[in-house]
């Protein structure tokens, strides 16, 4: 029989899905995870890294058949792993020593691999089978920072800037690029996401706006007062962390700082274009400065996130407009195989060195304490200490 163990999320930034898998880094350790829509996790391989400090060195990945592309915020370059030979390989990208790459957004198109890097403020074009960046081009001007999301159609890559309201239009045929200027009062955007022909943006301000790439015609949509929380002495942060287009809305995930919270999922129906939201915090109580929610996967009118202080996925049906948690599970033998296969006898947890057995007690008694807060991380800190 299968053994299996429901443990508090695994801290990520967010899964690939291809199929019915889903597939995801550990922010603060240093695997690459598969897991099913039933929420079974299984470790697929160990990131060769020579940090102490795990936590978000490759916090994303994509996948292309039997390849998965590791993709750096701290790290270095792009780590490639290949599923059929168990083995890694380098694409190096270059960045000056003291700068992050933050890749947030990347596809894969043909046989390129286009990244926006925030931390160089350009675009990259990677060539999957030479294993080099052949190309990057600059975004904005050096003292304008290109936003936390960015779009790609199958023409273009969409960028926002997050001291502007310009957007820049990159095509991927001519490599060339324009700009458009959004005529509204706010500062600057952090999300955007496309239906069709409309954009929808967010920024600094309680509104959404609604451009028309066509027409370049402008709408905005007021959200509600009661969505936020504001700080007395508020300073101008983004109101949304994430967004996503789902079958019948747009979804909004709010960025909580210690100037503005919520645990609001703000969504605009598409049809009847009225803006609603969900509230969460009978489910993980009042929003916290720092916590955020993560966009796990979304598919027809369901909306997967996960918040990692409180250790569970929240899974949303905005047909029904119902909300349940959602647990991860570890098939213990699947992990007891992947540890004896890489000559794993014990993991460093904190202070202590555990045997799987330990792993597993301990994750159980974390998962117990749902009032706790930040359990969900803590177990994962350190991760993979060898004991031959």
């Amino acid at each position: 029989m299968t053994m299996t163990q429901k443990v508090s999320i695994i801290p990520n930034e967010g899964m690939y899905q291809d199929n019915d898998e889903f597939w995801f880094m550990g922010s603060c350790d240093k695997f690459i995870y598969k897991v099913n829509r039933n929420g079974m996790v299984e470790i697929v391989a160990e990131v060769p890294l020579d940090v102490t400090d795990e936590h978000r060195i490759y916090p994303r990945c994509i996948k292309k058949s039997n390849q998965i592309y590791c993709i750096p915020d701290k790290g270095k370059n792009i780590l490639v792993y290949d599923l059929k030979w168990e083995k890694f390989k380098e694409i190096p990208i270059g960045s000056s020593q003291n700068k992050r790459l933050s890749i947030f957004n990347s596809w894969i198109q043909n046989d390129n691999l286009w990244c926006v890097s925030y931390g160089k403020n350009k675009i990259l074009k990677i060539n999957l089978n030479k294993f080099l960046v052949e190309k990057q081009f600059d975004v904005f001007e050096p003292k304008e920072q290109v936003g936390f999301e960015a779009i790609k159609t199958e023409e273009s890559i969409y960028c926002i800037s997050n001291c502007s309201t310009r957007i820049r239009e990159f095509n991927l045929s001519s490599e060339s690029s324009k700009t458009f200027v959004i005529e509204c009062q706010d500062k600057g955007f952090n999300t955007i996401v496309s239906h069709g022909e409309n954009v929808y943006l967010t920024g600094y301000l309680d509104y959404i706006y609604c451009w028309n790439k066509n027409s370049n015609q402008i709408k905005k949509y007021r959200i509600s007062d009661r969505t936020f929380r504001y700080n007395k002495n508020e300073k101008v942060t983004p109101r949304f962390y994430r967004s996503a287009c789902l079958k019948n809305v747009i979804v909004f995930i709010p960025y909580n700082t210690q100037y503005s919270k919520s645990n609001h999922v703000v969504y605009l129906d598409k049809f009847t274009q009225e803006i609603n939201s969900i509230d969460l915090s009978h489910m993980i109580g009042e929003p916290v400065a720092g916590e955020h929610f993560v966009i796990e996967c979304f598919y027809d009118n369901t909306l997967e996130i996960g918040h990692m202080s409180n250790g569970y996925i929240f899974q949303i049906d905005f047909v029904e407009k119902s909300v349940s948690k959602k647990n991860m599970k570890f098939n213990k033998e699947q992990i007891q195989a992947f540890w004896n296969k890489n000559g794993i006898r014990k993991i460093q947890n904190e202070n202590e060195l555990c045997e799987l057995e330990d792993l597993f007690l301990m994750k159980k008694k974390d998962f117990e304490r749902e009032g706790k807060r930040e359990f969900g991380s803590n177990i994962w800190k350190k991760i993979c200490v060898r004991f031959h």
